[in-house]
């Protein structure tokens, strides 16, 4: 048997050696390549951390319990306001910064998922050294390493938008519950203000309703320091220096001030208005209804203060729910007071109705409907379960006045007419009744369409029992018609017996030869026949309480032209209207007027004919009476408080117990005038009597 030749085994190890060399050389070009395409990856996803919101990262926890983050992104210094490298190697900084109370829940989450090898998730809240408290978002899934270290692998990013957003809509969820569990306009207020102030952390906000034309803000309400309080006070806009932002919150624009004390548009009233107050920063949020500004919302803090964005649509959001709510708390108190005055008014009837005895009906000429209450059924003498009906109705009206009952009926529903009658009929004797019983009945009618679509819709009204009314009514009339005939008597009677006087006189006059006492005795006559008149006037008339001054002045003067003078020459002028004077001053205004135009008839005209002027006229308060003149007139030497003629004293005297004043003037002619207080309205009606001698319409035997 042949062997291998030993040189042959020679051969062949170089070439083994030589495999193994260019093999671990291709291998050692592979990891190089491995090594580069990482490196390059790992740049790529430096890069992309670099830009990319959240930052990425790995953290170890030794087998010691110390900790590190041996990479970070870089942009961990913004979010956490922490460079990668302080953390490297201590991860102790990153603990601190989290939120003192959301520390131990975090540290208690990262030992579970040591604990269970399981993922990590997380929610806290961080204090940035610049942006303050921020919310952070994070996960990570965990390793071990060989020697015992646990490594997690992830990310953590802001998410404080995300949670205001959340915390925002939960404080309007929570403030739209609250309003609608308030149950009053000043508890919408304290409600929306507190929750506001407390929302935003600012010690004071209020509610104002807007005045445009007066360009004031009433307060509504205002919370401060912890306490609403319902401020009766109206604020210019002069006075918060709003006057140059007026156009600017009109058209429903916010307005925001940082600084009170150094905005242009406040600081002139810091000293006087916002600082005693507190106030160097606000937010306004103005609201509009139909274009018209209403209300006005006003967040205000202590310290100086940059408003957000976010602030200010949360502001104007809070405050477009808050102002409805307050309009329709408004209205269920304008509601429950109207029905409350609904209510009292509804008992007020009730008890008129009840003193007045007064029965309700009512007609729907839709449904033909007709309801009576109990009192009406019982004037009627309808049972009290009796279903009215217009057949009843008028089976119960005396015959004698159906027919103006069917007419009543008629005015009632005429589409033509008002709809409101006013009727008085009697009932038919029943029952224990002797005489008819006597009822007004009144209603409305409401109508619906115009022209000739109108129809009657609905009739209201009232019954009433005035049986007792119309007794009392007859009664008293018959005791009025007995004490007139009475009250005539007796004017008749005085009449009468100062006719007699008169005569008594005029006999007397008869039997004297001395012509001076004869002429007094006619005076004293006249002055007896015109107090007769008077009284021959109130016999003739219905109204004894008061006369006509003017038809009395036209009927003394008839009397005493024909018993003075009966000159044809002489004639009378009566200017004025009808002038109504109380009875007490009827006797001094007759005796008045017969002196004065006896003095004129005998002396104003002494050569012939003449004018004479008599004027009477009145207003509410006031009679002015005159009797004038073209005559003669007055001596020179005439004064009235020096006289010795009675007819003088007598006006005189006259005139001061009318409480008036008398006035004299002779430069042309005689006039007096008297001037006194009116007891009664007067009747003015116009007119002026005609010229020439009058006529004589009653004579006084």
């Amino acid at each position: 048997m042949s062997r291998s030749s030993p040189l042959t085994h020679l051969d062949d190890k170089p070439n083994q050696e030589l495999d193994d060399s260019i093999a671990a050389e291709t291998a050692l070009g592979e990891l190089r390549e491995t090594r580069f395409a990482l490196e390059r990856e790992q740049k790529k996803l430096a890069n992309l951390a670099v830009f990319a919101p959240a930052v990425f990262y790995s953290f170890c926890k030794r087998p010691d319990g110390t900790s590190c983050v041996p990479y970070a992104s870089p942009n961990l210094a913004d979010l956490c306001g922490i460079n990668p490298e302080e953390v490297l190697h201590d991860a102790s900084s990153l603990f601190d910064s989290v939120h003192l109370e959301d520390r131990q829940r975090v540290m208690q989450s990262v030992e579970y998922s040591a604990k269970t090898m399981s993922a990590w998730h997380g929610e806290f809240r961080i204090r940035h050294p610049r942006k303050g408290e921020r919310w952070i978002e994070g996960s990570a899934t965990i390793t071990q390493d060989p020697d015992g270290s646990l490594v997690w692998y992830g990310f953590v990013t802001d998410i404080s938008d995300r949670k205001r957003f959340e915390t925002d809509q939960n404080f309007l969820l929570q403030l739209d519950s609250n309003l609608q569990s308030a149950n009053s306009s000043e508890a919408i207020v304290a409600v929306a203000t507190r929750m506001l102030a407390t929302h935003f952390c600012v010690p004071r906000c209020s509610l104002s309703s807007i005045n445009l034309s007066r360009k004031e803000a009433p307060v509504l309400g205002v919370y401060a320091d912890g306490v609403v309080s319902y401020q009766p006070a109206t604020h210019p806009w002069t006075t918060w220096g709003f006057e140059r932002g007026i156009a600017h919150l009109s058209e429903g624009n916010t307005m925001t001030i940082t600084d009170t004390s150094a905005d242009p548009l406040t600081a002139p009233h810091y000293a006087n208005t916002f600082e005693p107050l507190g106030i160097t920063s606000f937010l306004i949020v103005p609201l509009l209804r139909a274009g018209q500004w209403v209300a006005v919302l006003a967040i205000s803090h202590s310290q100086p203060r940059t408003w957000v964005q976010r602030e200010v649509d949360l502001a104007r959001v809070a405050a477009e729910r808050i102002w409805p709510a307050y309009e329709a708390a408004r209205a269920v108190a304008a509601e429950r007071l109207t029905n409350e005055s609904l209510a009292v008014s509804e008992e007020r009837l009730r008890c008129a109705l009840q003193s007045g005895s007064l029965g309700i009906w009512e007609q729907n000429y839709l449904t033909r409907k007709i309801y009576w209450d109990e009192r009406a059924k019982s004037i009627f003498g309808f049972p009290l379960d009796l279903q009215v009906t217009w057949n009843a109705i008028m089976s119960r009206v005396h015959p004698d006045d159906l027919d103006a009952a069917r007419e009543a009926i008629q005015v009632l529903v005429d589409a033509n007419g008002t709809g409101r009658f006013e009727f008085v009929h009697r009932l038919k004797v029943s029952g224990e009744d002797v005489e008819p019983r006597h009822i007004f009945a009144q209603g409305q009618t409401y109508f619906s369409g115009e022209g000739a679509n109108r129809r009657p819709v609905r009739s209201i009204g009232t019954v009433q029992d005035i049986t007792e009314r119309k007794l009392s009514e007859a009664k008293l009339r018959r005791s009025l018609e007995e004490k007139q005939i009475l009250l005539q008597e007796v004017h008749h009677r005085v009449k009468n017996n100062l006719q007699i006087i008169s005569s008594l006189l005029s006999m007397q006059s008869n039997l004297i030869e001395d012509k001076l006492a004869v002429a007094k005795l006619v005076d004293s006559e006249r002055r007896v026949r015109s107090m007769a008149m008077i009284h021959e006037h109130l016999y003739r008339q219905e109204d004894m309480s008061s006369i006509d001054l003017f038809e009395y002045a036209r009927d003394l003067v008839a009397e005493l032209f024909y018993s003075i003078s009966g000159n044809p020459l002489l004639t009378f002028r009566f200017e004025g209207s009808p002038v109504i004077i109380a009875l007490e001053q009827a006797i001094p205004c007759g005796l008045m007027l017969n002196e004065l135009i006896t003095n004129a008839v005998k002396y104003a005209y002494p050569d012939g004919g003449g004018e004479i002027l008599i004027k009477l006229s009145s207003d509410d308060e006031f009679v002015s009476l005159s009797v004038s003149d073209y005559g003669i007139g007055l001596p020179s030497d005439f004064n009235p408080n020096t006289s010795q003629s009675l007819g003088m004293t007598i006006v005189q005297v006259l005139t001061q117990q009318l409480d008036g004043d008398l006035e004299i003037n002779g430069s042309s002619g005689a006039s007096f005038t008297a001037r006194f207080p009116n007891r009664r309205r007067v009747c003015e009606t116009g007119g002026s009597a005609t010229t020439g001698p009058p006529k004589r319409r009653h004579a006084i035997p």
